[in-house]
């Protein structure tokens, strides 16, 4: 009896599984199973054609603005200041007093070299008078008023007097030239810091940036160029400038030092010491070109995909010079060839493709 149990169970075990194998075969297709298999997906590409345009060889360099005319003022006497009219950022005319200190000693000073000059032209006059002439000495003869006006003092002292004078009027300061103030750090009734500049005047209607090229480059360069400058903090604006300066040495690094003067310097807002980008474009030739996100690195080379009956084609390529977005094509395609742009990363060779509409 319990031999017979155990032969039924094993068929009704077989009558399930039989069961559930008929009804996943009805619900999941055979053909979904190995679909993965069977199909071959075509990527979707975008693609344009190697053309024959007019290439401009851009040549890229960082560059500093900076001021042509750029003086640091300093205070020639260490008395308290007294008085501050401009301040950082504020415009300057030329003459214009920015800053002044106390003068009394210095205005003292002056007098008492007065009072020496009148002392020592006395003493003069007595010396002519001794020597026979009249008391101003204008009958002496040149060399003999030479001698007495040393002997008296008097020559001593009327170089005292200018040396007094200019200090008193050092006690102004005064802008050489129009233009902004900058790096003013210190306060009124404050002496100045030894050896500091109190100010510098920045002249903002001549700016110029300073970039270097490499040696290699500067035969692309020439004074008259014009150039294209964007500051790092708006690399969207772009101002320009004209090559007028070139330094006639190569650094040890290969480097050629070039300055362009900024055009209507004013209008921009370019500061000095600002890191700019610099772009030179050369005269355009006729060749062929390819774009820059065409490009791929493989096994060290430089590839190009093209498409070819609907495939992408595997292509060792040689690049020349380049600007902001393009490649000189120097051999590998032809013009007109189709090429993929923008996802040859993720390309085999005899990959099937789609250009994207």
């Amino acid at each position: 009896m319990k031999k017979q149990t155990n032969v039924m169970s094993v068929l009704l075990m077989a009558l399930i599984s039989i069961a559930c194998s008929e009804n996943r075969n009805e619900s999941t297709p055979q053909s979904a199973i190995h679909v993965g298999m069977t199909e071959n997906p075509t990527f979707v590409v975008d693609a344009t054609v190697v053309k024959r345009v007019p290439f401009s060889n851009t040549v890229l360099a960082s560059g500093k603005v900076m001021a042509r005319n750029k003086a640091s003022l300093y205070w020639t006497d260490n008395e308290v200041i007294e008085k501050i009219y401009k301040h950082n950022g504020d415009l300057v005319k030329r003459g214009e007093p920015i800053a002044s200190m106390d003068s009394t000693s210095a205005y003292y000073n002056l007098q008492t070299s007065e009072l020496t000059v009148t002392q020592a032209k006395g003493q003069m006059s007595d010396l002519f008078i001794g020597q026979g002439y009249a008391p101003d000495g204008q009958d002496a003869p040149d060399t003999v008023r030479h001698i007495l006006e040393i002997k008296s003092g008097y020559r001593q002292a009327v170089l005292n007097r200018e040396q007094a004078n200019i200090r008193l009027k050092k006690t102004r300061m005064t802008a050489p030239f129009s233009g902004r103030i900058a790096s003013l750090s210190t306060s009124e009734y404050n002496r100045p810091i030894g050896g500091q500049a109190f100010c510098e005047v920045i002249d903002y209607n001549n700016l110029c940036t300073e970039f270097e090229v490499l040696e290699t480059e500067i035969a692309k360069l020439a004074e008259g160029d014009r150039v294209k400058i964007k500051s790092f903090a708006d690399p969207t604006h772009t101002t320009y400038a004209t090559i007028d300066r070139i330094d006639p040495i190569v650094s040890k690094e290969g480097m050629i030092k070039v300055q362009a003067k900024i055009e209507d310097a004013t209008k921009t807002k370019l500061l000095v010491g600002m890191n700019v980008r610099v772009e030179i474009e050369a005269e355009p030739v006729m060749t062929l070109v390819v774009p820059k996100e065409a490009v791929v690195l493989r096994q060290g080379r430089d590839v190009i995909f093209s498409i070819q009956n609907g495939v992408a084609m595997w292509n060792y390529v040689d690049l020349g010079t380049e600007n902001t977005d393009s490649y000189v094509l120097l051999k590998g395609l032809a013009e007109g060839d189709s090429i993929i742009i923008g996802a040859a990363d993720n390309l085999v060779h005899n990959m099937p493709v789609n250009i994207r509409r």
